[in-house]
């Protein structure tokens, strides 16, 4: 799959950005970059036209000076892309509309390997630093994780920022897929999530490299195949595990739980996240 970003002044551009899946993804050489909007609805291929309302059409129209003939780009944060052109801009009822005629729409597979982090909630604005990292280095998922010495209790209110950063994020960096915001574990509920492979984020564990290897499986068609590994990595508070919650993960391991070492160091819980979620979408990617 190929994304040739073009311009209506300038024509195709030459210069690679970045990959997403297996297609190839081009950016803009020169003049004005096309802007993202975020689309709460499931685009389809017979889609023909499309509307963007809301606060994405008010920050496209009045910040980013979207105006009739532009090229925006529309995410639905469930793989697929379409590249519109902007037919017509203003207000019905007060609230800002942007008209959009749809030129393709391209798709691209789930994020591989999918990687979950459960993690204790940092303090005030670390937790939106984390999800706006998470989100750019191709996390699936997060959670907040009920720990013993975890001392922040994401609140509603709070939970729905952090989906906000997550798409503002993934329009940034032009993520097909929205990082999921999902709903809070507790480390017994994490421990057993079925078709995963749990990974608890300690000093003590063996290299990424290595773990990373645990999830890559099998699939069933065949034996030959492979499907892509689903990591739940589980990332404590900044007071560590306790020794009740060593031994029960251990347990719902029936034996050493597999651990992960992130470093020689002493982490925030932001940045460890960062840091699994990198290292595994590196060493399990396919």
């Amino acid at each position: 799959m190929d994304l040739v970003y073009t311009h209506r002044r300038n024509g195709p551009a030459t210069l690679p950005q970045s990959r997403f899946g297996g297609g190839q993804v081009w950016a803009i050489l020169w003049g004005v970059a096309i802007h993202r909007v975020f689309s709460d609805q499931r685009l389809t291929f017979d889609q023909n036209s499309l509307s963007i309302t809301g606060e994405q059409a008010h920050h496209a129209a009045r910040v980013k000076r979207v105006v009739t003939g532009d090229v925006v780009d529309v995410l639905d944060g469930q793989g697929s892309i379409a590249r519109c052109r902007v037919t017509e801009t203003g207000k019905i009822r007060g609230e800002m509309v942007i008209s959009l005629s749809v030129e393709r729409l391209e798709t691209a597979p789930a994020p591989s390997p999918w990687v979950h982090i459960a993690s204790a909630t940092p303090k005030a604005d670390r937790a939106s630093w984390m999800i706006e990292q998470l989100a750019q280095v191709g996390c699936a998922a997060w959670s907040p994780l009920q720990t013993q010495r975890g001392v922040v209790d994401p609140g509603e209110t709070k939970v729905e920022r952090l989906q906000r950063i997550s798409t503002e994020s993934a329009k940034q960096c032009g993520r097909p897929w929205l990082m999921q915001i999902a709903e809070p574990l507790t480390l017994k509920q994490a421990l057993g999530s079925a078709g995963m492979t749990v990974l608890l984020a300690d000093e003590t564990g063996k290299p990424a490299m290595e773990v990373a290897k645990v999830g890559q499986v099998q699939s069933a068609a065949g034996g030959s195949a492979k499907r892509p590994a689903r990591f739940l990595v589980l990332v404590g508070p900044e007071g560590g595990w306790t020794p009740q919650e060593r031994e029960l993960a251990d347990a719902a391991a029936g034996g050493p739980v597999a651990r992960i070492a992130l470093g020689p160091h002493v982490q925030r819980i932001e940045t460890a996240a960062v840091i699994a979620t990198a290292l595994l979408m590196q060493f399990a990617g396919q």
